[in-house]
């Protein structure tokens, strides 16, 4: 990563959607060693699944997952086993022309590919949690995984390459977070834990 930053440093001139990419692809390889070591969000839990009271723009959006029945998994010849508990770090969008019932998602998958999923669904009528109606919902009904380059991806997907740049980013601050959190829970663990032990001990005439 240094090196490619002191490279664009002493060039001087603006990111082009190249430097970006490389950039993008240089950040992801020190983030792979990482993804074996914490929890990363599944497929399933993404919230892609629209809801609607009528045939309209859906109001509100459920995980991947929710109305799904064993929706039929395929890969473009990948030989990795894929489902609706495939973790990594994901971002989805719906596509413009809205002729097909599909959503894509697509991202960093754990295993540390690029991952292109086409997540193809029916609109079905299922009565509301609470009892109060009909609502028309989004239903996973097939999933397909392609393993991709991060530059076909961008492409597929109309994303910046910056923006992952900043995903991976805010990644990487929100597992230390998470880790600091753990630490001070382990440090005050291990307060009481040294505390109860003098305490145990002097009872026992300082010996265990």
């Amino acid at each position: 990563m240094d090196k490619l930053l002191q490279k664009l440093i002493q060039s001087g001139n603006e990111l082009t959607r190249e430097d970006w990419i490389k950039l993008v692809e240089e950040k992801a390889r020190l983030v792979r060693p990482f993804l074996e070591l914490v929890t990363l969000p599944k497929l399933g839990d993404i919230r892609c699944m629209g809801r609607r009271d009528k045939k309209s723009e859906p109001e509100e959006y459920y995980p991947l997952e929710s109305f799904a029945d064993c929706p039929i998994v395929s890969s473009n010849g990948s030989s990795e086993s894929h489902s609706l508990r495939t973790q990594g770090i994901f971002e989805w969008f719906v596509p413009r022309l809205k002729k097909v019932n599909e959503i894509y998602v697509y991202g960093l998958s754990r295993n540390g590919g690029w991952s292109f999923i086409t997540v193809h669904y029916e609109i079905k009528s299922l009565v509301d949690m609470n009892g109060s109606g009909l609502k028309y919902s989004q239903v996973a009904t097939q999933l397909f995984f392609e393993k991709i380059s991060f530059g076909d991806m961008l492409d597929r997907a109309g994303a910046d390459p910056a923006d992952w740049w900043r995903i991976l980013s805010q990644t990487v601050s929100q597992w230390l977070a998470d880790k600091e959190k753990q630490l001070a829970r382990i440090q005050r663990l291990h307060s009481d834990n040294v505390f109860a032990d003098k305490v145990v001990m002097s009872l026992r005439g300082g010996k265990w």
